[in-house]
């Protein structure tokens, strides 16, 4: 038993390290996060309960394994090389090298956003299978993407460089 004790994070640790991921400073910012009422963590914290459901869904939704969270050992996410879950998959390539390196790049930047890998592999899918009017139409629909990926991100580096809030599409 204390061999587990020993490899295991404490709530604490566990509560730290997502603030720390996720850059939040607050408690009540956590809360959101996960789900929960602030006071939750509270009584975690006192407690000294590690609440495996919670974290379960909230390393899927985010794409880390539970392992890493719970100990801090191994590899943390689930897609740490994007371009391989692909190429495991035999569906990564396309033709075309400029569009390779777009989607590299878009990959990379939005590396663990299962949404966002499963589109990648419908549209290369599509790419692959269509004609030249159709490879066209998804080769704009990857820029586009790239281009608001890398445009989101650069909003948020620039608003953290400053110390404001990132930009917000909800009004």
């Amino acid at each position: 038993m204390s061999r587990i004790k020993s490899i295991m994070r404490t709530i604490n640790e566990i509560l730290d390290k997502i603030k720390e991921m996720k850059k939040l400073k607050k408690d009540s910012e956590l809360a959101e996060l996960l789900g929960v009422k602030q006071n939750t963590l509270s009584t975690w914290r006192i407690r000294k309960t590690i609440p495996y459901d919670v974290f379960y869904h909230f390393c899927d939704k985010e794409g880390l394994l539970l392992n890493w969270l719970l100990t801090g050992e191994g590899q943390y996410k689930i897609y740490s090389d994007a371009e391989g879950v692909f190429r495991a998959a035999g569906e990564y390539h396309v033709d075309d090298p400029e569009l390779m390196i777009i989607i590299d790049d878009l990959i990379a930047s939005g590396a663990g956003d299962r949404k966002l890998m499963r589109l990648v592999k419908k549209f290369i899918h599509i790419y692959n299978e269509g004609d030249r009017q159709t490879r066209a139409w998804v080769r704009g629909v990857i820029g586009e993407a790239y281009d608001e990926v890398k445009e989101k991100k650069q909003d948020v580096g620039s608003s953290e460089d400053e110390g404001t809030e990132p930009k917000s599409n909800t009004g």
